[in-house]
């Protein structure tokens, strides 16, 4: 359904959101080794629910230090004045 105009996103949101997506697909591609990923927008109550899964092989957050993609994410996050959450469930320690 279409979303309500006292819900749509400025350019700058909207520029958050894209770059937070873009960086978890990206994530995902190049470290999860998943072969399927799944996307999904809600509204729920003028909030936007926005999640991405992936069947990869998870990681756990505090070893991986790679590069800023996680940090950018969280701040984008925060800019948009949102919370960004990681599962790591799958996540086994060799």
């Amino acid at each position: 359904e279409p979303i309500p105009e006292s819900i749509r996103l400025s350019p700058e949101a909207k520029r958050h959101f894209f770059l937070i997506f873009k960086e978890a697909i990206n994530n995902i591609s190049k470290y999860a080794m998943a072969r399927n990923v799944t996307l999904s927008l809600q509204l729920v109550e003028r909030r936007i629910i926005a999640e991405i899964r992936d069947d990869g092989i998870g990681f756990d957050p505090a070893i991986v230090h790679h590069g800023n993609g996680l940090k950018n994410m969280k701040s984008r996050a925060k800019a948009l004045g949102a919370v960004l959450f990681t599962s790591e469930s799958s996540f086994t320690p060799s």
